[in-house]
């Protein structure tokens, strides 16, 4: 790969351009016509590029158009083959059309019955409390489909169809078993069990865990 290149002689660049043939243009022949950033100007129209035989690019396609008809016609048959081709605009769809259309197609409502629920609880979540958003899920049954009321998207997110699992998880707030198991009450951590840049503890949010001694 690294070979002995000695004995090797390499042509001057002097040579080489003197091998070149020589340029068709002479001297100054750029600075001349006006060259701007995309080239030559037009001469019909100083101010735009130069597209062909001296014309801009409109100026030329004109003149072609009125002298050339071969391709005006081909023009013709491109701009049919353009129109059959463009993609059919889009109907833009309200959130309220496609609310409406999925309330009938998945919960059999009649136009405007969505209101009246809303109508009938005022405009509040029954769950929360809180005042209904302005797309509000309609909430049913999994079970039978029976169509319940409007909830906000979070309390229908963690919303239990089971009365059985609710009754249990109420017991289970009510009456929890770590407390009977430890034989007192302990205070974690207030919210989420986390890492977090100011813990609180407890019910009176200390800045620190209440102190407990192993038994």
């Amino acid at each position: 790969m690294g070979g002995d290149n000695t004995g090797k002689t390499y042509k001057p660049r002097s040579d080489i351009g003197a091998s070149r043939a020589p340029s068709a243009k002479e001297p100054g022949y750029w600075t001349k016509i006006n060259r701007g950033k995309r080239g030559k100007k037009a001469s019909c129209h100083p101010s735009k590029p130069h597209y062909a035989k001296g014309f801009c690019k409109t100026c030329y396609c004109r003149n072609k158009w009125e002298t050339d008809p071969v391709w005006r016609e081909r023009q013709k048959t491109l701009s049919r083959v353009r129109e059959q081709r463009r993609p059919l605009p889009r109907h833009k769809t309200d959130a309220a059309s496609v609310k409406a259309k999925r309330d009938a197609t998945f919960y059999n409502l009649l136009p405007g019955e969505r209101e009246k629920i809303w109508q009938f609880q005022n405009g509040i979540d029954p769950i929360s409390g809180a005042p209904l958003v302005a797309m509000a899920n309609l909430d049913h049954d999994h079970k039978t489909g029976l169509i319940r009321g409007l909830l906000n998207p979070i309390t229908n997110k963690f919303l239990v169809d089971d009365e059985k699992r609710l009754q249990a998880m109420l017991s289970y707030i009510r009456n929890p078993p770590a407390p009977l198991a430890l034989g007192e009450t302990v205070y974690g951590l207030v919210g989420q069990a986390k890492h977090k840049k100011h813990p609180l503890y407890g019910p009176d949010r200390t800045l620190v865990p209440q102190p407990r001694r192993a038994k």
